[in-house]
């Protein structure tokens, strides 16, 4: 199994992370391939993958636990707004750039506005936002030039994927709180996504979702 063998290639990773005293750890390989099942079958909550992990005894064997395994857990929400996204999108556009060159940002509708692509053009880059069917704030300097007809056909492409790790992966609507906690998840969702792409172009698994 591909999962088993990249868990075995970190094997002194996980050593590592072994209490030398108290009660004996949790496997650190048990609970990243629990991890892994919410993601590929949108189990929307922790509660409910332990319900899973209960009930069905397939789940079981993919973790590596025993017929007598009984958890328990909690979670938080949290929640961020459009407008946060749009500010977060331009302060990671004025970070230092490693190119010279003008870059174009690709973004969908909802970033369809006045201070996005205003902002985008302040810091030198170029906006190649979708735009909306009214009130747009992308205009003919932009949206007349093949350049950005192109960026959309690339950008729905690429977007393929973070609607796969919001939908099927759970991200829509994460119980994470804090940036690092947030980044792991999207981490362990894109390498997710890459196990079931890599399945379905092998062929080892009709992977038509992804």
């Amino acid at each position: 199994m591909v999962v088993d063998a990249l868990l075995a290639s970190m094997t002194a990773e996980f050593d590592a992370l072994y209490a030398r005293r108290g009660r004996p750890s949790v496997p650190p390989e048990m609970l990243l391939k629990a991890l892994l099942l919410p993601i590929l079958f949108s189990i929307r909550s922790k509660r409910l993958l332990v319900e899973a992990i209960d009930d069905n005894l397939l789940d079981r064997w993919f973790v590596g636990l025993n017929l007598d395994f009984k958890g328990q857990t909690r979670s938080n929400d949290t929640h961020a707004g459009g407008t946060a996204e749009r500010q977060a999108a331009l302060k990671m556009l004025a970070r230092p750039k490693r190119q010279a060159r003008r870059l174009t940002v690709g973004a969908d509708k909802g970033y369809d506005c006045k201070a996005l692509v205003e902002g985008c053009r302040k810091l030198g880059d170029t906006p190649h936002v979708a735009a909306k069917a009214q009130h747009s704030a992308m205009d003919g300097r932009t949206t007349r030039h093949q350049g950005y007809k192109t960026s959309l056909r690339v950008r729905k492409r690429i977007e393929e994927a973070f609607g796969w790790i919001k939908t099927v992966g759970g991200l829509a609507k994460t119980k994470l709180i804090g940036q690092a906690r947030l980044a792991g998840q999207a981490l362990l969702c894109f390498a997710t996504y890459n196990l079931v792409r890599m399945g379905s172009i092998g062929g080892w698994w009709d992977a038509h979702h992804a």
